[in-house]
């Protein structure tokens, strides 16, 4: 004796759907839950699923959809602008030490945070060494400038590219950032 779930089930399902677009099957025959609609799919439960497997390609409930895309729109306005010209950047370590930023350096990664822009959360430059210049610095005394160029990554921007001169004494200077890629000085 086969229990019903073992047996075929040739009941009619519909597919129906809830505010934040996610999807379930329900009996025909049955009112929809609280909350949920009709997609107007109607099949056998095997059509159904694979209606949904097929429509719902994307798992993250409309509302947070709605807020990543809103968050990517404010951050590619807020990049915009860095585009535009130089900019104020900080190592964005409380109390950076000259020592720190040299063993840093030396591993070949420093984070840079553009501070005209707080939306921007500090980009992790993964330092080119052949361009990045410590010359003019002294690390022992906490004097000089840096002078990194390197890559890193900005989230719903992609990779980009970033020099900047910054003052040992102060942690602070001048920066640009563009697109990794895109024609222009780097």
């Amino acid at each position: 004796m086969y229990s019903d779930e073992e047996q075929e089930d040739s009941r009619p399902y519909k597919v129906v759907l809830n505010h934040e677009e996610q999807y379930s099957i329900w009996l025909v025959e049955r009112e929809n839950p609280p909350g949920w609609r009709d997609s107007g799919m109607i099949g056998s439960k095997a059509e159904c699923l694979k209606y949904i497997d097929d429509v719902w390609t994307d798992m993250r409930p409309l509302s947070l959809r709605l807020k990543m895309e809103e968050d990517a729109r404010l951050m590619g306005l807020a990049f915009g602008r860095l585009l535009q010209a130089e900019h104020q950047v900080v190592i964005p370590w409380p109390r950076a030490v000259s020592d720190d930023i040299q063993s840093s350096m030396k591993c070949g990664f420093l984070p840079i945070a553009f501070i005209e822009v707080p939306d921007l959360p500090p980009i992790g430059l993964t330092l080119n060494q052949e361009a990045t210049d410590v010359s003019q610095a002294d690390f022992s005394t906490d004097t000089g400038v840096i002078h990194v160029e390197g890559t890193g990554a900005v989230y719903a921007v992609g990779q980009v590219h970033c020099v900047a001169t910054i003052d040992l004494a102060t942690k602070t200077g001048k920066g640009r950032i563009q697109l990794k890629g895109t024609a222009g000085p780097a």
